[in-house]
């Protein structure tokens, strides 16, 4: 498929993104509500960026970045999330992004960027090695839903 005709341009996520942010949201598996996102979006941490990368007045994908302090592992950008809409993967888009949050690592100064993506991604898995990620670990994810 090669590269976008027009390359996007990549700004931040405003609440009116709200309807693409959901829709490329169910694309990765994670169905919303547009008002849900817009609200998510609007109740972020502050040093929280969601970035949008747009074609022809149309967003094609996002992808949400965090600076990460722990006591365990160096200070790194965390990729929260990520996705490319179907038709417009192996575009280019994607690398773009990616190359957004590794810009914005250096920018506060931080020498890693780290993401998390689930074990059946393959394809996911296979675009993050092209672009010199390697895998850290396996782990498993838990959780207690305590409005039962």
């Amino acid at each position: 498929m090669g590269a976008a005709k027009t390359a996007p341009i990549l700004r931040r996520a405003v609440g009116g993104d709200a309807a693409a942010l959901a829709a490329l949201a169910g694309e990765l598996g994670y169905p919303a509500e547009p008002s849900e996102l817009g609200w998510r979006l609007e109740s972020l941490p502050s040093d929280d960026e969601v970035w949008v990368a747009v074609v022809d007045g149309e967003v094609v994908g996002w992808i949400h970045c965090a600076v990460r302090r722990s006591l365990v592992v160096e200070p790194n950008v965390e990729i929260r999330g990520i996705v490319v809409g179907e038709r417009w993967r192996h575009r280019g888009v994607g690398r773009r992004l990616m190359e957004l949050a590794e810009r914005l690592a250096a920018e506060h100064g931080l020498s890693a960027v780290r993401l998390r993506s689930g074990a059946q991604r393959d394809g996911a898995h296979a675009f993050y090695r092209a672009l010199g990620y390697r895998e850290l670990k396996t782990q498993r994810v838990f959780i207690r839903d305590l409005g039962e």
